[in-house]
């Protein structure tokens, strides 16, 4: 009977030591961290289905357990994307990749943060932070003068101001928006050279039809008044 507290002792003491050095390996593990943000589509294009940020979350050291929903804030043309995950005690290298829709964007430029939250160790929590930035074009049109058409006299707008290195406007012979008037720009023109803009083809398609079968129409008019004066002729 007397030796039972200094077995419970032992016991407590072993228990102790294996505490503290589990505790202090996890604490020494290497937590979750961010890996690297991408931007899905790599090239965005108004109009476009919807933007991603793909983001790659791994551990050196440990296996990824836990996640929470991704929630995302919206502050004009800011984003800020909030991401928790918690580490788990197997000493297994692990990756993940979460991913936040930021929905079809009109275009511009963009920023975004991208925010984990992750533990550690027990009871100390990492925040770590990857920010970047992306531009949302148009389409590009070197229809500069508005008419439908890729053609010569949009040529003639492009050579007219060819060399403008910023705030250059569609009309002025920018195709790419990008507020200069360059060697790009002539490219896309030569793209797109004599191809009409959907608009304006179902403008000028549609009238196409009508104007044959009314030339159709007047000539079986002038053929029918022919038919009836020559009877008419005749007796006379």
């Amino acid at each position: 009977m007397t030796q039972q507290p200094f077995r419970t002792s032992v016991i407590c003491l072993v228990a102790s030591l294996v505490t503290e050095s589990a505790l202090a390996g996890f604490a020494i593990v290497n937590p979750v961290s961010l890996d690297e943000v991408t931007v899905s589509p790599e090239e965005v294009i108004f109009p476009t289905e919807e933007v991603q940020l793909e983001i790659s979350l791994v551990s050196g050291s440990c296996c990824i357990y836990h996640t929470q929903p991704t929630t995302t804030e919206f502050f004009g043309n800011n984003f800020v994307v909030s991401v928790f995950a918690e580490s788990g005690a197997l000493a297994i290298p692990d990756q993940r990749l979460e991913v936040a829709t930021l929905g079809s964007l009109a275009p511009g430029d963009y920023n975004y943060d991208v925010d984990l939250t992750t533990s550690g160790g027990i009871f100390n929590p990492i925040t770590e932070r990857i920010s970047g930035s992306f531009v949302v074009s148009p389409v590009p049109d070197a229809d500069f003068n508005g008419n439908g058409t890729v053609e010569g006299r949009d040529f003639l707008d492009w050579q007219s101001n060819v060399g403008i290195t910023s705030g250059a406007t569609r009309d002025q012979g920018d195709a790419d928006s990008n507020g200069t008037v360059d060697a790009s720009d002539l490219a896309i023109w030569k793209a797109q050279y004599g191809a009409p803009q959907p608009l304006a083809t179902a403008a000028t398609t549609i009238p196409e039809p009508t104007s044959a079968t009314l030339c159709i129409a007047a000539i079986c008019l002038a053929i029918g008044r022919e038919r009836r004066t020559l009877p008419q002729s005749a007796t006379a």
